[in-house]
């Protein structure tokens, strides 16, 4: 694998200004656009591949946020939560928003002793996640555990329905359909057809 002195040499710049440039220097703002563009150049024409390891270790995180959720397989097969549309869509969307801050996105879920919470948790603890998001987690799974006890791990839980001091995402679903409903009044419709995932073949027409 083509080293980062072969960079460096290709650039005509010392091995620490190709090391800030493409790994993200604490003074890597100090180099100009020209001479970055220059050590980028010279990277992608010998090949060269910055070491993952090697660069968390340097800047002290993993670039990587974990979503923990219960998967198809442990809970039995169709059961897992990533098999229900809704969340999958929201897994793409916390991929694409992850991505497009620098971050990667792995999935974490259950093996045959720990839940995908609890193996998120050890994750983060080990460094391999900089930061977790927890998919409505179901009762067995709840956390026990506080804020004090995360100290600084940064963990959100999304549509948790017990009580937790964890950050957490939720939405009044009752209210929303309400807000909605009372738009659409104030638009001056009066009949107001629901399509629900419930059925395929019925649907309800409702008045107001």
């Amino acid at each position: 694998m083509p080293s980062l002195s072969s960079v460096a040499k290709q650039a005509g710049v010392s091995i620490t200004t190709a090391s800030m440039v493409l790994n993200g220097g604490k003074r890597s703002e100090r180099i100009s656009e020209g001479c970055a563009q220059r050590v980028r150049e010279a990277a992608r024409q010998v090949g060269y591949v910055p070491n993952y390891h090697a660069r968390s270790m340097k800047l002290g995180r993993a670039d990587v946020i974990g979503v923990a959720a219960e998967l198809t397989g442990y809970l039995g097969p169709g059961r897992g939560q990533l098999a229900a549309a809704y969340f999958s869509t929201l897994v793409g969307a916390i991929e694409v928003t992850a991505r497009n801050a620098g971050y990667s996105m792995t999935m974490i879920g259950p093996d045959e002793r720990l839940s995908g919470l609890r193996r998120g948790i050890q994750a983060m603890r080990q460094r391999r996640v900089d930061g977790l998001i927890v998919l409505g987690v179901a009762e067995r799974t709840a956390p026990s555990f506080s804020m004090d006890e995360l100290g600084n791990d940064l963990l959100v839980m999304i549509e948790y329905a017990g009580q937790t001091q964890l950050p957490m995402v939720n939405w009044d679903q009752t209210l929303g359909v309400k807000l909605a409903v009372q738009h659409l009044a104030e638009l001056g419709h009066r009949q107001i057809l629901w399509l629900g995932p419930e059925s395929q073949t019925e649907s309800s027409s409702y008045r107001v």
